[in-house]
């Protein structure tokens, strides 16, 4: 089931569609995103936004494309790689995610599979 909530979360995003990616997404989401290096981790409806305005600003055109989500508990683990043309890039990403209650409430981008195993242990 939360492999399918990832993958819908996804498409969202790639789609642009703000009000379905918010409404998966729990009120008090952590985003652990490469862009939080340089802040901190995204918090909250608000924190999302600003990590949605502050990627899709720099590379209007990212998408992600998965190609592979397994279910571990209530954990996603994703492998894909995230696209942009504008800012010519092929981003090889792992993704784990947290899911609760139907919704995400934490997510990372992590750039090796081992590196997203330990952010789940970190939160089990």
């Amino acid at each position: 089931m939360s492999a399918e909530l990832y993958r819908q979360i996804v498409d969202s995003f790639n789609h642009r569609d703000w009000d379905a990616f918010i409404s998966q997404s729990a009120d008090t989401i952590e985003a652990d995103s490469r862009l939080a290096q340089m802040e901190d981790a995204y918090r909250g409806h608000e924190g999302l936004r600003r990590w949605w305005d502050d990627l899709l600003g720099a590379m209007p055109d990212y998408t992600l494309e998965v190609s592979e989500v397994r279910e571990m508990g209530s954990f996603t683990l994703a492998k894909g790689r995230g696209l942009a043309s504008s800012t010519p890039l092929i981003d090889a990403i792992w993704q784990p995610a947290e899911w609760r209650n139907g919704k995400c409430v934490w997510w990372a981008v992590c750039l090796t599979e081992e590196e997203a195993l330990a952010a789940i242990a970190e939160r089990q």
